[in-house]
């Protein structure tokens, strides 16, 4: 690396790193940094900003070929119009390339053609039955079927120690009548495809208006957890009705297209200077001379074991290695942008089978040609890596880094 491209890369990392840590520290510790949270205009917090009906097609599209385990990929579409070039409609498909075995890219490819077929058929019904998009929810759900179960026993660790803190005396009767409605919900005995049909349809009960409340006053953030595994269990059901009941919508587009990967590379790993894993130091070296940092500082901020738990998050993520991982809607824009592609009627968005995290919202904000926002859910993660080559080679490349670095 050149000292230019060095430096680049350490102040970035440095700064993704101390978000990172800020973020769980203002989670995990007794008391909450309202003066230096308000003060950062940096600071993301999540974003849903309202969406077409094309975008939620999208993004539907692509929660469906979303295989993977949770976490471990993300998938992301987006639609290239060619008008002078047979067909006419590409849809480019990337996802994040972290998988055991065989190629994610090319399962979710497949699956891809497979929807747009049966969306061209119920496209071609008059009156379209529920069965087509049963079968578009079913097959989408049986190959998801680890992913589904990566969920149901996520979710089962947290009703267990929910369920623990139940059991206390001074518990509330409520808590546990719902944490027994939710617990039958996920009955090891049912099948994925019951599981996921079973969430999505408990999201219209009293019970899941009583757990949004609860999530609301929780403190601990545990029924939040089970709020957000729910809605992922229930997401696969809420696509398909959404593409089967919109899919005439778009019926030119869906005539003919064409479907295509985007390319990608392993991304190597990420050597980070020893003083990275030295919170003190780290706090130091990344904002000072813009804020006073300091251990006592920091507990002072946050509470008294906020110092203490930032180093513990900062160990784990040292412990974690630094395998860096191109993000696909990431992916996505820079091939869109340094293709000069077209979006499908100048629609400038990217769906994707999750909201984006911090880094592919800044890196979407600051790549120009004007994208669409996306729903955001403001997370640091510090394994992120700007799409393209190995280095940043370009200065081009090199100026947004060093821009999102800024921001951050």
């Amino acid at each position: 690396m050149t000292d230019v491209v060095t430096e680049t890369y350490e102040r970035f990392y440095n700064s993704l790193l101390v978000q990172h840590i800020l973020q769980h520290v203002r989670r995990h510790t007794e008391k909450k940094n309202h003066v230096l949270r308000n003060q950062r205009e940096t600071d993301r917090k999540p974003s849903k900003p309202k969406r077409t009906t094309w975008q939620m097609f999208l993004d539907s599209l692509s929660v469906l070929c979303d295989h993977e385990n949770g976490g471990e990929t993300v998938a992301a579409i987006a639609v290239e119009r060619t008008p002078r070039i047979k067909p006419d409609v590409t849809f480019w498909i990337a996802v994040n390339q972290r998988s055991r075995k065989g190629s994610p890219a090319l399962h979710a490819r497949d699956h891809l053609v497979y929807l747009l077929q049966g969306l061209k058929r119920i496209t071609l019904q008059n009156e379209p039955g529920e069965g087509m998009m049963l079968d578009l929810f079913y097959t989408s759900v049986d190959k998801a079927k680890n992913r589904v179960n990566n969920y149901r026993k996520k979710l089962q660790d947290v009703l267990s120690a929910v369920k623990d803190r139940a059991d206390e005396p001074l518990s509330d009767a409520p808590d546990k009548l719902l944490l027994e409605i939710i617990e039958t919900l996920i009955d090891e005995n049912k099948t994925v495809r019951s599981l996921c049909k079973k969430s999505s349809d408990f999201r219209s009960t009293d019970a899941a208006r009583e757990l949004a409340r609860r999530a609301r006053r929780d403190q601990t953030g545990s029924w939040k957890y089970i709020c957000h595994f729910i809605g992922r269990l229930g997401a696969w059901l809420k696509a398909a009705r959404f593409l089967a009941e919109h899919a005439a919508d778009f019926a030119d587009i869906l005539s003919s297209p064409q479907t295509k990967i985007v390319p990608s590379e392993d991304c190597g790993k990420f050597a980070p200077p020893a003083e990275m894993w030295e919170l003190e130091t780290l706090l130091s070296r990344t904002l000072q001379p813009y804020y006073e940092v300091s251990k006592d500082r920091l507990d002072h901020l946050f509470g008294s074991n906020a110092f203490a738990a930032g180093s513990a998050q900062l160990k784990k993520c040292h412990g974690k290695g630094w395998r860096l991982q191109e993000h696909a809607e990431a992916s996505m824009a820079r091939f869109f942008y340094t293709g000069n592609r077209r979006f499908m009627n100048e629609e400038r968005y990217i769906g994707c089978s999750k909201p984006s995290c911090m880094c592919c919202e800044l890196y979407m904000e600051i790549l120009p040609g004007a994208l669409e926002q996306r729903p955001c859910h403001g997370n640091a993660w510090t394994q992120w890596r700007l799409p393209g080559p190995s280095l940043p080679v370009r200065e081009e490349e090199i100026t947004i880094l060093q821009r999102m670095t800024d921001r951050l």
